[in-house]
């Protein structure tokens, strides 16, 4: 999902996909004009989410 220009909305509704996951284990999100709400939801779900083991948030806003 890389170089979407998702944004902190985008990110917002991944964050709840994440919360349910139960296969995803990779997550590329690097560029993608993501700031800092989008970065704090993310965080969260992963608080949730036990099955994600690799995450790329490289060159975002935040």
């Amino acid at each position: 999902m890389a170089y979407n220009n998702i944004g902190d909305e985008g990110t917002k509704m991944i964050s709840k996909l994440l919360e349910i996951n139960h296969t995803l284990t990779s997550l590329w999100l690097f560029r993608n004009n993501v700031g800092v709400e989008g970065t704090k939801s993310i965080f969260k779900s992963l608080e949730i989410n036990a099955t994600l083991k690799s995450l790329d948030f490289s060159y975002n806003t935040f």
